[in-house]
């Protein structure tokens, strides 16, 4: 890919939002990141709104702009808001965590070995 292509993100078909990630066994840097989306945050829960799975994610490839780039396609009125993100890594009753920077990518990148799906 070259330096000023965007990476197209393809959110997991909507009618198939099942609960299972993919067998990433052959693919040791990919992962599934599930974003959450048209809610509100409280005690370190997600309320309401929607979510997605973005599969076979290259934490190579992952940056605070890819990270854009998924959640504007999943409604263009993101763009006008100012959006402030948090993940958590593994199962969903673990903290999240400020996602500001692409050195906050890279520290939850960090994890893709040991756990393969990470909530946005």
């Amino acid at each position: 890919m070259a330096a000023n292509e965007v990476e197209l993100w393809v959110p997991r078909n909507r009618l198939s939002n099942t609960d299972v990630t993919p067998d990433y066994t052959r693919y040791q840097d990919y992962f599934t990141l599930k974003v959450y989306h048209e809610g509100c945050l409280r005690n370190n829960k997600y309320v309401g709104g929607e979510f997605c799975y973005y599969d076979h994610v290259d934490k190579d490839r992952m940056s605070l702009i890819e990270v854009d780039n998924m959640v504007m396609q999943l409604n263009p009125i993101y763009a006008e808001q100012i959006i402030c993100y948090f993940y958590r890594v593994g199962d969903e009753t673990n903290d999240l965590e400020l996602l500001k920077s692409d050195e906050n990518v890279m520290i939850m990148c960090s994890l893709v070995r040991q756990w393969r799906r990470m909530v946005n």
